[in-house]
Order: C-alpha cells, then structure tokens, then sequence
C-alpha cells in the first residue's frame, strides 16, 4: 500500500555497518519489518561471486539472521 512512501537516513559510507544501521531506522521509522528485502546491488552487504550468487559478509548476514529476513538481490554487481 506504500509502495511510493520515501523516508532518507544520511550514513557516512556504504559498508555493512552502514546499510544495517540505516534499514534498522527505517524499520523503526514504518513500525515494521518487511518479509523480504529486495537490494539492487551488494554493495555493503555482500560481494558477487557469480552471476547469479552473492557473498554475503558476516555483519549483514547476522542482521539478516536477527530479522529473520528473506533476501533477494536484483543487480548483485
């Protein structure tokens, strides 16, 4: 229902740490945590080993983990 609802948290780089502290205030900020979380790259979160496949780094997948988050990467390069 709030598939155009924009919310901005500024982070100073684009690592793990990073990408987790700002979707955490983003799910503070809706209330809720989303069933699955579609990034289109992973930059932060993980790094492409194939085509089709990414490495997801430790922090991210501990987040992921805690969140119970199913994930799906669009353009993982």
């Amino acid at each position: 229902p709030y598939s155009n609802m924009r919310y901005c948290a500024a982070l100073p780089g684009e690592n793990a740490e990073c990408v987790c502290a700002g979707l955490r205030t983003v799910f503070e900020h809706i209330g809720a945590v989303p069933l699955t979380l579609v990034l289109d790259n992973a930059t932060g979160a993980g790094h492409r080993v194939a085509w089709d496949r990414v490495s997801i780094v430790k922090v991210f997948e501990l987040f992921v983990e805690h969140y119970r988050l199913e994930t799906r990467f669009c353009n993982p390069n």
